[in-house]
């Protein structure tokens, strides 16, 4: 037969199975990466609002909003209680257990409490020393009587 071209390879892909794999490799590599590191990626806190001036409570001695190279603790508070509003400052962040961003070595006490409608507010205060210390312990949440 003058018009065949001789065995074909249906199982030869050539580079395309490489190709595949290594594309999934980085989604799945930069699906790890937001997981671990997403909060840097979207902002930070749960909820929006000034983070740096508010979070701080102090301004510069001109009146300049906070250093914006401020580093943060993000430990996780948690209560005995669902929905219960974790404030930072005075300020709401988030509601338990989330983590609030804390300035770190600012040498001051920040005012962490924990609040919901019905219960008694527990409040500890905390100046945290580096981004790794973990919080003080909350006391659990008691029912109002």
């Amino acid at each position: 037969m003058s018009g065949s071209t001789g065995p074909i390879n249906v199982g030869d892909d050539g580079g395309m199975n490489k190709l595949v794999v290594g594309g999934l490799a980085i989604v799945a590599a930069g699906l790890l990466a937001f997981m671990m590191f997403g909060s840097s990626f979207t902002g930070g806190d749960d909820k929006p609002g000034p983070d740096t001036a508010a979070a701080s409570g102090a301004s510069g001695a001109s009146g300049e909003a906070a250093d914006a190279n401020v580093i943060y603790n993000r430990a996780v508070f948690s209560t005995n209680v669902d929905g219960a509003k974790v404030y930072l400052d005075g300020v709401e962040k988030c509601t338990a257990p989330c983590g609030p961003k804390v300035p770190v070595g600012d040498g001051q006490m920040h005012e962490i409490k924990l609040q919901k409608d019905g219960y008694i507010p527990v409040t500890v205060n905390w100046g945290p020393a580096s981004v790794t210390e973990d919080p003080p312990p909350m006391p659990d949440m008691q029912p109002l009587r």
